[in-house]
């Protein structure tokens, strides 16, 4: 009790492998329960105001009983996520962008359970979104302690030995769903081991981009060479949304962190030149096989080229496919826009791959453009508010892994909401805390906690709203 009623100062050394130059303590404050009732009730009252408007939206659609199904494990993530938001200071804006994805999401799946065709499974949801949560906060945890107790030397290591042995297994062991060969069926459960390895690649950026003891060009070949492996194995599984992803992220982060221009800039051409050799190759193999000198790998770059060649021309003319293909689900989805107008309606059509990868369009459909834009909102206050809260201050690993991690989530889903809307080709990923995927949502949630996490830095050099009280401020100080 005591504890709680009196200010309390708790001492622990910050890491020893952190690059800075300088040594830093990190101090947790406990404080007095009286000055934070009003500020952790709010976002509590605001959550029960949000399941009652979703409920009502459920009786209305005739999916009362899928809410109440959900219903627990929504309330739990949502409540961990409040309590974790509060304790660490995190901006209420942030924690309200992540609540109304995750429980957008929640609530699309269940109206997807009253579907005639294809309906979602709620049941089967409730069991994947749980385990997703807690493995991702034992991920999250993990990563947290091993970037505490192992250089970055050594856990690059570690990472590259991960990598090459996902890889290996998803070559040998891995099936195909869409022509895409990035599942793992372990016992009755299926890994989508692209969703790993993305996850992994960003992680291997921070660690080469804030280590200090390796200068500018020495980072762009390190990060060049780790691109090139796993740019390799993307293409030879054929996911190309995933090797978009982190050519884009790639970028960014040579751009943010390369510090000399001349490097910056020869970073950049020399990523430029990586990817438009990859397409010269595909595109050469691909019209030897059409020539008629058929072996594996020109077969593996004729699929690759035709696959990209099609999502390009499904922009312009969609009916001009197979109408059970990519055309059929590229047309779909342009109608279930137009039906939905700007507040959604009544109208029902089928749209393929409505539960992941095209959930944007029915969306939509359901609720109308106004939740749409509410969604590339919420994408994009992730985004800016993680990177703000991290910006100004803390050390260049912090910064990296939030910018990281956010940016991944950002780029996923919008190239993924774009795809589906006919802006650019369809990247075919899933959209972070919306889409159904046990192993999208386990990186999504390990994301999310890292964000919160590293994003308290700059709470740890005092720069805090006065009004917000914390009951744990874990700053830095030298």
């Amino acid at each position: 009790m005591n504890l709680f009623m009196n200010t309390k100062k708790i001492i622990l050394p910050y890491s020893q492998n952190d690059n800075n130059s300088s040594r830093y303590s990190y101090k947790l404050e406990f404080k007095t329960p009286e000055n934070l009732g009003r500020f952790r009730l709010l976002p509590f009252g605001m959550l029960v105001f949000a399941y009652l408007v979703i409920g009502i939206n459920c009786y209305f659609r005739g999916v009362l009983d899928g809410f109440f199904t959900l219903l627990v494990p929504m309330s739990i993530i949502s409540v961990l996520l409040i309590m974790i938001s509060e304790l660490l200071c995190i901006d209420t804006v942030l924690t309200a962008a992540f609540l109304f994805l995750i429980n957008l999401g929640y609530l699309y799946q269940v109206v997807l359970s009253n579907a005639a065709i294809n309906p979602v499974d709620v049941k089967s949801l409730w069991k994947t979104e749980v385990f997703a949560s807690i493995l991702g906060l034992i991920g999250a945890v993990a990563v947290i302690l091993a970037l505490e107790r192992f250089s970055q030397s050594s856990l690059m290591k570690i990472l590259l030995v991960v990598e090459a042995l996902i890889m290996l297994i998803t070559l040998v062991k891995g099936s195909s769903t869409g022509g895409v060969k990035a599942w793992v069926h372990i016992g009755g459960m299926s890994i989508q081991t692209t969703e790993l390895i993305r996850f992994l690649t960003a992680f291997s950026y921070v660690l080469v981009f804030t280590n200090s003891a390796m200068s500018d060009k020495q980072k762009v070949i390190m990060s060049d060479i780790v691109s090139v492996f796993n740019f390799m194995f993307l293409l030879f599984v054929n996911e190309i949304g995933t090797l978009m992803t982190l050519g884009i992220l790639l970028v960014l982060l040579q751009f943010i962190f390369i510090e000399d221009r001349k490097t910056r800039i020869l970073a950049l051409l020399a990523i430029a030149g990586m990817f438009i050799l990859c397409g010269l190759s595909v595109y050469m193999l691909s019209t030897i096989y059409k020539a008629g000198f058929v072996f594996k790998l020109s077969k593996l770059a004729a699929n690759i080229f035709d696959k990209i060649e099609k999502r390009f021309l499904l922009i312009k003319t969609p009916e001009a496919f197979d109408p059970n293909a990519e055309g059929y689900q590229q047309d779909r989805a342009m109608r279930a826009i137009l039906l939905g107008g700007f507040f959604g309606g009544d109208a029902d059509i089928h749209v393929p791959v409505r539960e992941s990868d095209y959930a944007f369009p029915v969306i939509i459909m359901k609720f109308g453009l106004i939740t749409g834009f509410l969604i590339i909102i919420a994408f994009a206050v992730i985004l800016l508010k993680s990177i703000d809260s991290i910006y100004s201050s803390g050390s260049d690993r912090d910064m990296a892994i939030v910018i990281s991690c956010s940016l991944t989530i950002f780029l996923t889903s919008m190239l993924t909401i774009m795809g589906s809307s006919s802006f650019i080709p369809i990247s075919g990923q899933p959209i972070s805390f919306i889409s159904n995927g046990g192993s999208n949502a386990l990186i999504c949630y390990m994301s999310l906690l890292l964000i919160l996490y590293y994003s308290q830095t700059k709470f740890r050099v005092g720069f805090y709203r006065k009004e917000l009280l914390c009951p744990i401020r874990r700053h830095v100080t030298n």
